[in-house]
């Protein structure tokens, strides 16, 4: 699928820049500390968080930034406008610091995301050194301040590489192969 505006216009003016999360509102996905440090960096684009809202958490985080340029646009699920949202955001923020690899770090790489992840050891081992990292509201203020005066659309390209060379069905299936022929000996 080709990204669209169009699929997207209907939620946010199209064409402004804009910081984007998709994420459950859960604390281990870091969802304040991001909020907090784009308030720091005094970034003028909007950012985009796009998940469930009905939960005690979301509600907290809806009456925390009412009156900023956070904007909750709650959980959509349609695939074409999600990948949209994430090919055209300026930069695509993943808190995730739990579990393993996660899907929305994978679709945020095939949708060509500039990404910037919470610094563990699954998110580097899936983006390596194709975006930048974060452990402290000042890591992320930091880089939000300087996507303003920087292009890194090299990211993108490299990130799209690591799931068309790396993260694809052959080479997954090629992995448990050799896995389980090596546990079977």
């Amino acid at each position: 699928n080709i990204p669209n505006k169009s699929l997207i216009s209907k939620y946010i003016n199209v064409n402004e820049d804009y910081l984007l999360t998709i994420a459950r509102l859960e604390p281990e996905n870091n969802i304040e500390l991001i909020c907090d440090a784009y308030l720091l960096s005094d970034l003028q684009s909007p950012y985009y968080i796009i998940g469930n809202v009905n939960t005690t958490y979301g509600n907290f985080l809806i009456k925390k930034y009412k009156n900023s340029t956070i904007i909750f646009l709650g959980a959509i699920f349609n695939k074409d406008e999600l990948d949209s949202f994430r090919y055209f955001s300026k930069l695509y923020i993943h808190g995730h610091s739990v579990g393993g690899t996660n899907p929305a770090l994978l679709e945020a790489m095939t949708a060509k995301s500039f990404i910037l992840c919470h610094d563990n050891k699954f998110n580097k081992e899936v983006v390596e050194g194709s975006g930048f990292y974060f452990n402290t509201e000042r890591d992320v203020s930091n880089i939000i301040k300087e996507i303003e005066y920087n292009d890194y659309s090299k990211y993108r390209d490299e990130v799209f590489e690591k799931i068309k060379n790396h993260f694809n069905w052959n080479n997954i299936v090629k992995l448990y192969d050799d896995y389980f022929k090596e546990i079977t000996k």
